[in-house]
């Protein structure tokens, strides 16, 4: 296994003070890992592999992706009560499930998941607190299909969560 892991965090106030209350913040992950096959899984492979197909003796780690990134836009307002962000994710292609047999590997496709959150303190000792979100602003969809040598991808499970809000009340006693 390979990997790389890279986090960066900036306020905005040193590009104007007018920004001083915004950040930047950044978490990207690179990854390769392989894992060499039991006898069993790659004579299996070797068995039901198509014409021209080469068989490895490794394969990728289930559950791991190649890449996820992490980005946001945060604003920290200490006089108004007012905090908020912008914040997107995904993760690179993953094996998420082995193929047997004559049965091929099955892998997530990437998700595109962008949220928003807003949360307002209130009251004289601050309280209450009224939160606002919005999550998948871009509709994407969850998908996860079959990927065989030389052919075209097959839908295994497809979600679509949909976009979503909320809103919600806080009150500390």
């Amino acid at each position: 296994m390979l990997g790389l892991e890279l986090e960066a965090r900036q306020n905005l106030g040193t590009v104007g003070s007018w920004l001083s209350a915004f950040s930047a913040s950044g978490n990207m992950t690179f990854a390769k890992s392989k894992i060499e096959m039991s006898p069993t899984e790659y004579n299996s492979r070797v068995t039901n592999a198509r014409e021209g197909e080469v068989i490895s003796s490794t394969r990728d780690m289930a559950g791991q992706a190649p890449y996820i990134i992490n980005v946001g836009l945060s604003y920290q307002g200490k006089a108004n009560g007012l905090e908020a962000g912008l914040f997107y994710n995904v993760q690179g292609e993953t094996l998420t499930f082995v193929g047997i047999a004559d049965r091929p590997d099955v892998y997530s496709v990437p998700f595109n998941s962008l949220n928003f959150n807003a949360l307002k303190s209130i009251g004289q000792d601050e309280r209450m607190q009224i939160s606002f979100g919005i999550n998948n602003i871009l509709g994407s969809e969850r998908l996860q299909v079959f990927k065989s040598y030389e052919s075209v991808d097959k839908t295994f499970v497809r979600l679509n969560p949909g976009t979503s809000a909320t809103i919600k009340f806080n009150y500390k006693f």
